[in-house]
């Protein structure tokens, strides 16, 4: 997601800016102000805002 495919891809890449809560574990929400936290589900990362997020 953040590294494009081959040098001079300039239509990939550079995506982990644009998301909201994706790897942002203690972080402010933007939505609402409260800390974003990481959950494990069948050994995957999970990130979420318990406040948004229900």
């Amino acid at each position: 997601m953040e590294n494009p495919f081959y040098q001079g891809d300039h239509l990939t890449g550079g995506y982990n800016n644009r998301c909201l809560v994706y790897d942002r574990e203690g972080e402010t929400c933007k939505r609402c102000g409260s800390a974003i936290m990481k959950g494990i589900i069948s050994s995957r990362k999970t990130f979420f805002c318990p406040n948004c997020q229900k």
